[in-house]
């Protein structure tokens, strides 16, 4: 019965060891939670400030790039109005591959 109730105690001993060190692990697991948490929680604020002037830039970067694009499309209309009025033009003169015209330099100009 005594060698019965010590290996009772032993087993019951083991179990507590168990028990504690499991208790031990949980008890580090939250304190490391604990400290990541008020590490989070102190990044939180400044990366929201970051991901703000991140959205204002972009923004600004899309209003610059819309603004070039219209800016493009008036040159682009300027050049297709350009375009059609040289081509309206009619010139009253045929030109050989290779020959020139000398056109007599006005008086304002020559002077």
């Amino acid at each position: 019965m005594l060698n019965n109730s010590r290996d009772q105690i032993a087993e019951l001993k083991a179990a507590t060891d168990a028990a504690v060190s499991e208790a031990t692990e949980a008890l580090q697991g939250i304190k490391t939670t604990r400290s990541n948490v008020k590490e989070l929680t102190s990044l939180v604020p400044s990366l929201v400030n970051q991901y703000d002037q991140m959205r204002y830039a972009a923004g600004n970067r899309s209003a610059k790039v819309e603004a070039c694009n219209e800016k493009l499309s008036s040159i682009k209309e300027m050049i297709a109005v350009a375009r059609d009025a040289a081509n309206r033009i009619k010139l009253g003169a045929h030109f050989e591959k290779g020959s020139s015209l000398d056109l007599p330099m006005p008086q304002k100009v020559a002077k």
